[in-house]
């Protein structure tokens, strides 16, 4: 936010210098921060240190005290991190160190420092509630693993706290082969595919997928679900189909279901045809495509875990909406992806181990060998 905001303000001195007989007039010091910004994002700290002293006095001095600052967080102390707090209180400059600082406290483990400071945070950050959570599980606080579901099963990368969260959650038997599908299923979803195969991290290792075998669906899964040489009997060859049949839906639904409908799905446990046939349906109703009606009525009655818990009402509310919209003649606008139906909210977690539970859209899979 921060960079964003002063690169907004260095684009527009860039702009007025550009301008005709400008140039000559550009005020010296605006040239010498636009030259700190980019010593900053280049990690030049020796270039960063030379100009600072020559911008004393600019209205945008602030940025320039941050970004030396913001280099020397890991070893700085709470004094200086303080006072930079104190002299521009209430400012997004000050909320940034103060999210930077965390982060900082949080990885290094300076836990009473970081519990002193996180109840000044303003604002959200993901992974500074990731590493508040951490904080908690070393008080072994039992309540961290359900509150650390909204982090998990949301489609989004995890941050390096999160990621940390994640590693001793799983170490400790917590976080299991389930979770760990359940993820892959979301993120391959939203098309993180990067995201997805990491978590092949969270499974044993005769469990996970090759990383090989996935890149080579992820580049062609058509060609893949052709002649998939898989043994549906293990549950890594069953998430690798259902894998390559969301890449597919997601372009060509009425694709996707041929070749699920053909045959391919009768091996498959009926939590997973359920789960594949209520995916289909919905790219299919993004994309109004009729035959999308049958493929709910395939997905068959599913139950609140199956059908996403809380998310069952809003979902059987989005398929009478769908019904309405993709009818020839009618007019509307779909309902939400599924891939978009889990939410990225820290703030919804409070230090006071207030309990969340999260549902992933989908019966996960059974581990079978």
């Amino acid at each position: 936010m921060i960079r964003a905001l002063l690169r907004l303000v260095c684009l527009a001195v860039a702009l007025a210098a550009a301008a005709p007989g400008y140039a000559a007039k550009l005020d010296p010091q605006d040239a010498e921060l636009l030259a700190a910004r980019d010593a900053f994002e280049a990690n030049h700290r020796t270039k960063l240190a030379t100009l600072a002293p020559k911008l004393k006095g600019h209205l945008l001095e602030p940025y320039v005290e941050y970004w030396q600052l913001f280099f020397r967080l890991p070893g700085a102390s709470a004094g200086d991190v303080r006072d930079f707090l104190s002299r521009y209180p209430g400012t997004a400059l000050a909320e940034q160190l103060r999210v930077d600082w965390l982060k900082v406290l949080g990885k290094s483990g300076r836990w009473e420092l970081f519990q002193a400071e996180y109840p000044a945070l303003s604002g959200d950050d993901p992974e500074v509630t990731c590493y508040m959570l951490l904080g908690r599980w070393k008080r072994e606080d039992a309540s961290v693993p359900g509150d650390f579901k909204l982090f998990w099963n949301a489609p989004r990368e995890l941050p390096e706290g999160c990621l940390a969260l994640a590693r001793v959650i799983h170490k400790a038997g917590l976080l299991g082969s389930r979770e760990a599908w359940e993820r892959f299923r979301v993120l391959v979803g939203a098309g993180l595919m990067g995201a997805a195969k990491r978590t092949m991290e969270f499974l044993p290792r005769g469990e996970a997928i090759d990383a090989k075998r996935l890149g080579a669906v992820i580049r062609a899964p058509v060609k893949f679900l052709k002649n998939p040489q898989v043994d549906l009997a293990r549950v890594t060859d069953r998430e690798l189909v259902i894998a390559a049949l969301t890449l597919v839906a997601d372009a060509d639904p009425r694709a996707a279901a041929g070749l699920w409908g053909g045959g391919l799905s009768e091996p498959f446990p009926v939590e997973d045809r359920r789960y594949v046939w209520l995916m289909l349906a919905m790219n299919g109703a993004l994309r109004h495509v009729p035959e999308s009606l049958d493929w709910f009525g395939d997905a068959g009655a599913l139950t609140d875990e199956q059908s996403g818990g809380p998310r069952s009402e809003a979902r059987s509310t989005g398929c009478r909406r769908w019904r309405r919209t993709i009818r020839p003649g009618s007019t509307g606008t779909v309902g939400p992806s599924a891939s978009s139906a889990a939410h990225w909210k820290p703030k919804a977690i409070s230090s006071a181990s207030q309990k969340h539970t999260i549902s992933t859209g989908a019966s996960p899979p059974k581990n079978s060998a």
